[in-house]
């Protein structure tokens, strides 16, 4: 099992800086706050919340977010890593390999 990366925090928080973002660097900071904050350790690093959860966050997710318009095509640009499936009452993201999104929306 693969699992997130520090490398990939370091990424995050070069996109929160950004004064502009497009609809994935919000996807991807929004994921990672709900992340944090489903845990109960909201506003820490990585590092931490490993040490606070005893394990290290595994690649692989499947997270409840907020309606986004815009990246229903989400599938078909990160080549089936990232899909995005909306519904009326509920959206969420499923995501093969969260490291490999975040670096290719990053560079």
């Amino acid at each position: 099992m693969k699992h997130i990366t520090y490398a990939t925090e370091k990424r995050i928080n070069k996109i929160k800086k950004l004064n502009e973002k497009n609809n994935n660097q919000n996807l991807v900071i929004e994921i990672w706050d709900k992340i944090f904050s489903d845990c109960g350790y909201y506003g820490g690093t990585l590092r931490e919340l490993e040490n606070y959860l005893n394990h290290k966050l595994d690649n692989k997710i499947q997270i409840n977010v907020y309606h986004y318009d815009g990246i229903h095509g989400l599938e078909y640009e990160t080549e089936n890593n990232v899909r995005y499936v909306g519904t009326h009452d509920l959206s969420y993201v499923n995501i093969e390999n969260f490291n490999k999104w975040v670096k290719s929306i990053t560079e």
